[in-house]
């Protein structure tokens, strides 16, 4: 099942990629000019767990951000 799981997320890993290939970008001088930079993500910089453009970058952050933006799913009480 986590084969078939990390299959489909190289597939749709490389559609992404291709997608903005296709749109000619170039590719950028630094993380924060880049089309993936994520600066909200609490504990990444980057949509990818891995730079798309094989830079050696750190893509994850040394220390997270102290308050998460990206709001928590709401949980209700189903015992009503």
């Amino acid at each position: 099942m986590l084969d078939k799981e990390l299959q489909r997320f190289r597939r749709y890993e490389k559609l992404i990629k291709k997608a903005y290939d296709n749109n000619n970008q170039k590719m950028p001088l630094n993380c924060p000019k880049c089309a993936f930079y994520q600066p909200d993500f609490k504990f990444r910089k980057c949509l990818f767990t891995r730079c798309p453009y094989k830079k050696d970058v750190e893509i994850f952050r040394h220390r997270p951000l102290k308050k998460d933006i990206i709001p928590e799913p709401e949980v209700s009480n189903m015992d009503v």
